[in-house]
């Protein structure tokens, strides 16, 4: 005999949710380490609601089981989606649109048909209209896809947002994207988030108008401390919400608490200009770029001072056009071997240097690395350094780097770790314990797993 409603709701509120609840909980744009991710058929209360019937309807009765609202795009119907919404009543709720898959697994947009691309816009604006009268509760909100032309323009959002606190529209943040060309059209935005908004990402030309307006109009982004922009052209002031780098700086440098800065996929290619003066970015401590082109990167160091910055990260761009960041941490990852690495990272004054997938990391930019016992003060700090999967250079000029940076007259130069993971071969017993003995960590690992520990 099934257990009464009452008996079960008791059951899930007293047993099941006090257990599942707090991996439920999230930082957003970082899942829960306990949580199941949120295509996860074990993500609470859908597991729950997915036994039976009865289960989803006793479920419903708990609104304080439903503050985390996760709706697939293709696969949930709009009527579900939109009582989703209304189970947690009166509560603060975290709003996630997502497609069917994780990003990386779906199809590129190209391979749409026309009718499937028409059918997901239209599901998007249906979807955007659910949630408009719930966003005067709304405190997260992250809208995710595959193709940005399908985000929806902040000027879609007719409803203030007072409490919200993180915005993500973001599309296939995992891959380059094409740029989104289309100048947004003036229409008034009436989407305001709270003054505590604290990370906000944005994909497109879109953001701009919207920023400044709301900055024009007196709001203050006092909390904003994370912000992410894709897929933006700078190039054609037709075709851009940006006419010049001039204006990206000036609204960048108007965030005055923000410490990390994510851009990706950014052109600048007729718009590079001398800044009359840097723009400080006072507090900025953590810099991401991935797959910027060079005019934008040339443009963007010449605009930015950064003085504070603790770590940084370079993936797939040409940093024979940029200067290194200087950072403590640095990440490079997919330059290719066209780019000078040595050339990149010969005045990096950091701490520890991680290279990933670069064929542009080879015996010239060990030995600039390296550098020499009579060469000027340089690389001071430098102790540790982590390869995977950039084997361009030789045994026998790692270890003149390892020698080098590791007996230094004066003991400036204290590295003592290296890293390699993803080498072609596995290293003999006696050059084992030649970097053992000159280092005091140290781990090598071949393609397929042996490793030299």
């Amino acid at each position: 005999m099934a257990f009464p409603a009452e008996v079960l709701l008791l059951i899930l509120r007293l047993v099941i949710a006090p257990r599942l609840m707090a991996s439920t909980k999230t930082t957003f744009f970082m899942s829960h380490p306990q949580r199941p991710p949120l295509h996860s058929p074990e993500l609470f209360p859908y597991s729950v609601a997915a036994v039976c019937k009865t289960w989803d309807f006793v479920a419903s009765m708990a609104p304080e089981f439903w503050s985390l609202v996760v709706i697939f795009l293709e696969s949930t119907p709009l009527d579900y989606a939109k009582d989703l919404l209304l189970r947690s009543k009166n509560l603060p709720i975290e709003v996630h649109i997502l497609e069917n898959k994780p990003l990386k697994e779906m199809d590129p947009p190209m391979s749409f048909t026309p009718e499937r691309v028409a059918w997901r816009k239209l599901k998007m604006q249906q979807l955007v209209t659910a949630i408009t009268p719930h966003l005067h509760r709304c405190e997260r909100l992250k809208i995710q896809v595959v193709d940005c032309q399908l985000l929806p323009r902040l000027s879609d959002i007719q409803a203030p947002a007072p409490q919200l606190t993180r915005l993500a529209l973001e599309a296939n943040p995992h891959g380059r994207s094409h740029i989104a060309i289309n100048k947004p059209e003036s229409q008034p935005v009436l989407f305001v988030p709270s003054p505590d908004l604290r990370e906000l990402t944005l994909d497109g030309s879109d953001w701009y108008p919207w920023f400044q307006s709301l900055l024009d109009s007196g709001a203050e982004f006092r909390n904003l401390i994370s912000l992410t922009l894709s897929n933006l052209n700078l190039s054609k002031p037709g075709q851009s919400s940006f006419d010049t780098m001039d204006e990206l700086a000036t609204t960048l440098g108007s965030v005055t608490r923000l410490s990390v800065l994510d851009l990706r996929n950014i052109r600048a290619e007729e718009c590079v200009s001398q800044p009359d003066q840097q723009v400080m970015l006072q507090n900025l401590e953590v810099l991401y770029m991935t797959d910027c082109e060079s005019e934008f990167l040339w443009s963007f160091f010449s605009f930015m001072d950064m003085p504070s910055l603790v770590g940084s990260s370079v993936v797939r761009c040409p940093v024979d056009a940029m200067l290194v960041p200087q950072s403590p941490d640095l990440h490079v990852e997919g330059i290719d071997a066209l780019n000078d690495l040595g050339g990149f990272l010969k005045d990096w004054d950091g701490v520890n240097l991680v290279i990933k997938d670069c064929p542009a990391f080879d015996n010239h930019t060990l030995r600039t690395l390296s550098g020499n016992r009579y060469r000027p003060p340089g690389h001071e700090n430098f102790c540790s350094l982590e390869i995977w999967n950039s084997f361009g250079f030789t045994l026998e000029v790692l270890q003149d780097f390892v020698q080098v940076r590791s007996e230094v007259d004066g003991g400036h130069y204290k590295f003592n770790s290296l890293f390699v993971y993803g080498a072609p071969y596995n290293l003999s017993s006696d050059d084992l314990a030649w970097f053992k003995a000159r280092l005091s960590e140290f781990s090598w690992k071949m393609v397929y797993g042996t490793s030299n520990l």
